[in-house]
């Protein structure tokens, strides 16, 4: 059926492109080879837990096309996109695009890694100057892939070796600035296993922080989170 369109030259888009069309509310984007599903949650989570309408799907739970009729203005979707999702978006633009990882996935769909890490950045292909990517500083592809966006980059490290973005201090899950460190989330309220784990709690602290969550949501919404 879509070779037929093709030579009508008729738009095909997905799912998420087509929902995206008909969203009142803002849309905070996930993706990543590992740990979309648990940082798309978390992220949910932290907006519940300050207070935001925040409703959760894509690629995880519910469709995004199932949540417009709740739509509104003050709506924050949170959205899981896989690569698949991605490549068949235009015009997709989310307010804060979190992108995680990439590792060797989907060969069997995407004819190189290149080609797969290439989809994977489409969820910044429509964003402007007023966006945000929160990106993995310790992934090389992610940075280089990222390299020349318009939406304003925000850096994530759990090696700490970034002076201006989100890291892991010590004890706790800080924003670094040129004026110093505010703390957000104390790594003890971290109950999931793993330091992988703990990377998706601070892309996800990034993002809601980004989003105006105070650190004492993020903290409350890690609460009985084992897995």
């Amino acid at each position: 059926a879509l070779e037929p369109a093709r030579r009508r030259g008729a738009e095909i888009i997905g799912e998420i492109e087509l929902a995206w069309r008909w969203l009142r509310g803002r849309v905070i984007a996930v993706t990543g080879t590992k740990g979309k599903s648990t940082t798309t949650t978390l992220v949910g989570r932290m907006l519940d837990a300050a207070g935001r309408k925040a409703l959760v799907g894509g690629n995880i739970g519910v469709p995004l096309s199932a949540q417009v009729e709740q739509s509104t203005a003050d709506t924050v979707h949170v959205v899981e996109v896989s690569s698949f999702q991605l490549e068949t978006t235009t015009t997709f633009r989310p307010w804060i695009a979190v992108w995680l990882n990439v590792a060797d996935d989907h060969l069997d769909r995407h004819p190189s890694v290149e080609a797969y890490a290439a989809a994977k950045a489409r969820i910044f292909a429509s964003q402007g100057a007023g966006d945000w990517a929160v990106l993995n500083a310790d992934d090389r592809t992610v940075m280089a892939q990222s390299e020349g966006i318009a939406a304003r980059r925000v850096l994530c490290a759990l090696s700490g070796r970034i002076a201006d973005g989100f890291v892991v201090d010590g004890d706790w899950i800080v924003r670094r600035t040129a004026t110093g460190a505010d703390r957000l989330v104390p790594v003890a309220a971290v109950e999931l296993t793993g330091r992988h784990m703990l990377g998706n709690v601070l892309a996800a602290a990034a993002a809601a922080s980004l989003a105006g969550c105070a650190p004492g949501a993020m903290t409350g919404a890690l609460r009985g989170l084992r897995g």
